[in-house]
């Protein structure tokens, strides 16, 4: 068996998805993984989101912030089309993250590809450009119940990109939103914005005849950040082509943008 983790990279303050790959050659029920961050500069993190109906979940149409930039909101653990029916559960410690998951009826079939991803986001104050990620624990149990499957792995590497303290000269100075892009668009699209203080802030999208289909309140820190909006009401139905307006609003600011949704 061969496990493989990819090398990925983002800025500092923001995340990205590590993969773990799997080329197995028996079916497996059970997999343990105890993965090592050599530094101290990543954290695993669930996107944030607004929880419109208060269930501690989140659902689709939701607002979230995209931090890792993939379009979809991201929780810290993610099953792949090879586990989607397992129910993998995580452990954070102070050196990394342990996944484990097993399933007797439907095991991993045999094959090459990832089996989980993992969020991280790099730490805005880091040092280091490259963080080493290590498997300290791998165990995989076939469908017959052996355990301790001789196995090769490969480690990954996380390398941030962008470097710097949070200090004055990376705080916005004023608020601010940036246009959508892509726009028009289809099915997602984003906006940056710049908080300049704490401060509670509101979005709010419109139709064209004055319908509200979206808001969400959060209180935000100095900063910038990223909103991405596909195209759903706050019920997570899904809305048709037209144009909708964005309005960002704070007790010092207000901003309203065009959004072009295109089937």
């Amino acid at each position: 068996q061969t496990v493989a983790m990819d090398t990925i990279s983002a800025d500092a303050a923001w995340a990205a998805l590590l993969s773990v790959n799997l080329e197995n050659t028996i079916p497996l029920r059970m997999i343990i993984f105890d993965i090592l961050f050599t530094q101290n500069s990543l954290t695993p993190i669930a996107e944030l989101y607004t929880d419109q109906n208060q269930n501690g979940m989140y659902d689709p149409g939701e607002m979230f912030m995209d931090l890792n930039g993939d379009g979809e909101w991201s929780p810290i653990l993610q099953t792949t089309d090879r586990t989607e029916t397992w129910d993998l559960s995580y452990q954070l410690h102070d050196a990394g993250i342990t996944v484990s998951g097993i399933n007797s009826v439907d095991s991993i079939a045999i094959g090459e590809g990832p089996i989980f991803k993992i969020n991280l986001m790099a730490d805005n104050s880091s040092s280091v450009e490259n963080v080493g990620l290590n498997f300290n624990m791998v165990n995989l149990t076939d469908i017959f119940g052996n355990y301790n499957l001789q196995y090769t792995s490969t480690n990954g590497v996380f390398i941030i990109t962008g470097l710097g303290t949070v200090d004055e000269t990376v705080i916005p100075t004023k608020f601010s939103m940036s246009s959508n892009y892509p726009n028009p668009f289809n099915p997602v699209t984003h906006v940056n914005f710049d908080v300049p203080e704490q401060a509670n802030v509101s979005f709010s999208i419109y139709s064209l005849l004055g319908q509200e289909v979206m808001s969400q309140t959060n209180e935000y820190q100095p900063g910038t950040y990223k909103l991405t909006w596909n195209g759903r009401d706050q019920m997570g139905n899904a809305l048709p082509s037209g144009v909708y307006l964005l309005r960002m609003e704070s007790e010092r600011f207000h901003k309203t943008r065009k959004l072009v949704l295109m089937k």
